[in-house]
């Protein structure tokens, strides 16, 4: 199956007042690090860029070479651009999610993906919310509107399938 992974407005302004930053900063690098080995394309969004900054200096010195998309609508399947691509693949592609905040941008992202027919994985130890509380909430509701909740290990390990891999010394002594 195919999969694109989602990242979505992790810019350092808004980093700066999350809860538990470091950990799910962390995290993002691990999976777009994985993403990249695995070669998944890479969608990078930013909400409202000149109010509240570029994407953070971890994630944009892995992502050199991808534009960030600008919105302003909380969800991303709002952009006409994104939509368009999605479109361009032979089957509906599997939607790796992660970014902040998980209750707000994640989420209506998620929803909006599912009511289109995505299959539709958050990465619950990539995203963040203000607080802990906001954090479950978005990740609750995402699951019970049929999207799963996951984290790294299983998404890259699931993406091998199998430890004959090619990949799979690389993506090992990445989850590490």
């Amino acid at each position: 199956m195919n999969t694109i992974l989602v990242i979505i407005d992790v810019q350092q302004k808004i980093m700066d007042v999350m809860y538990d930053t470091e950990r799910s900063m962390n995290k993002m690098v691990q999976l777009i690090q994985g993403a990249k080995v695995v070669e998944w394309p890479i969608f990078l969004f930013e909400q409202y860029p000149k109010g509240l900054g570029p994407t953070a200096k971890e994630i944009q010195q892995l992502l050199p070479n991808i534009q960030p998309i600008a919105k302003t609508t909380f969800s991303a399947f709002e952009n006409e651009e994104f939509k368009q691509t999605l479109r361009t693949f032979k089957q509906k592609p599997q939607i790796i999610l992660c970014g902040i905040e998980t209750h707000i941008c994640v989420y209506q992202t998620a929803i909006q993906l599912l009511e289109a027919g995505y299959d539709v994985w958050c990465i619950a130890e990539a995203t963040s919310a203000r607080t802990s509380e906001s954090q479950n909430i978005g990740l609750a509701l995402i699951q019970q509107a049929g999207g799963k909740i996951a984290n790294n290990e299983l998404v890259l390990f699931n993406a091998l399938k199998d430890a004959k891999h090619s990949k799979f010394k690389e993506i090992s002594q990445l989850i590490k």
